[in-house]
């Protein structure tokens, strides 16, 4: 039932980066997360460890000025092309955004 909340969660709350590296001119997989939610955060990234991934977690204080306030958010993030695969077989993406974005990404990296 997690799997299927965090496939759910990254959905609509994560995102599939892909940066460009110099080196090889080949795109870097990354999976990053922002929420104002600590316990929700470090929930997902648990589970995520007990999975076998390995899991970034940072603690984000700024200011906004649109609200007049100081602001805490967190932030989970998954690095790295063999942890993109692992993530594919165990949680995946269903939206059709990130799987464009997967498929470029096996498409450019195809070694």
């Amino acid at each position: 039932m997690m799997r299927a909340f965090i496939q759910g969660f990254a959905d609509t709350d994560l995102s599939l980066s892909l940066k460009r590296r110099y080196k090889d001119y080949k795109y870097y997989p990354v999976v990053n997360g922002v929420s104002k939610s600590k316990k929700l955060i470090y929930q997902i990234s648990d589970f995520l460890v007990s999975e076998g991934f390995r899991v970034s977690n940072f603690k984000h204080n700024y200011y906004d000025p649109r609200v007049n306030k100081k602001i805490i958010k967190y932030e989970i993030s998954i690095y790295g092309h063999l942890q993109l695969v692992t993530w594919m077989q165990i949680i995946g993406f269903r939206h059709p955004k990130h799987l464009r974005k997967f498929q470029i990404w096996k498409e450019i990296n195809k070694d």
